[in-house]
């Protein structure tokens, strides 16, 4: 079935930003196109609407982190793709990352796993995820993250208002990420996908590149 011009497709996994940089390409569709548009069922589609079907969301899962957060009084900041959606146009991921203040981290993830979410610990993060959302959620426990909390500014992401790390640590998240040779290849794809989303869109930060970086540029 196909309502102006979308088709239900349109909103699979193909459009995940995992999947794009995994082929090597670019999204067809960015969120911006759609707002504004009616999705197959004839609702009208907002940035959360979308976010929603795409992750298969039952609930809310990002209004209930952010629920959290202000409960346990955790400062915080987005970063990863989530928070390069907030200085280019957006495309959508399944995954979202952000900084807990280190001393809120404890409250925060006692908290998470009252209300019902799956914790997952690694050396340095430990996942969230809950039954009715594809949707994963990582908190970063390195402390290298911690100064990007001060610099952070409220931003609109796909229809939320939240705290977002600034142009330049976002930049730099995605530099070390993608300079982590541990990381699988597909995450590093993604990875440098979303620094070339922040480039094209501010180019001003090239040359804040490390060369191995920038020569993907030429």
């Amino acid at each position: 079935m196909q309502r102006n011009g979308l088709k239900k497709s349109d909103f699979s996994d193909f459009y995940c930003a995992e999947n794009y940089a995994s082929m090597g390409i670019m999204p067809r569709l960015s969120v911006l196109s759609l707002q504004g548009n009616k999705d197959w069922e004839g609702n009208k589609i907002t940035g959360k609407t979308f976010l929603k079907k795409v992750t298969n969301g039952e609930i809310d899962i990002i209004q209930l982190l952010l629920c959290l957060l202000e409960e346990t009084g955790s400062a915080y900041c987005v970063i990863g793709g989530l928070a390069v959606n907030a200085y280019a146009e957006p495309v959508v991921s399944l995954d979202l990352d952000l900084v807990v203040v280190s001393d809120r981290i404890e409250a925060f993830y006692k908290s998470a796993q009252s209300r019902g979410m799956k914790v997952q610990e690694f050396e340095h993060s430990f996942n969230l995820s809950i039954t009715g959302s594809d949707l994963r959620i990582r908190v970063e426990t390195d402390p290298r993250y911690q100064d990007f909390i001060s610099r952070s500014q409220r931003r609109e992401v796909l229809g939320y208002e939240m705290t977002v790390a600034c142009l330049q640590d976002v930049l730099r998240g995605k530099i070390w990420a993608f300079s982590d040779e541990t990381r699988r290849k597909r995450k590093r794809q993604k990875d440098l996908a979303d620094i070339m989303r922040l480039v094209e869109t501010h180019p001003e930060l090239k040359s804040e590149l490390p060369p191995e970086i920038a020569a993907q540029f030429n």
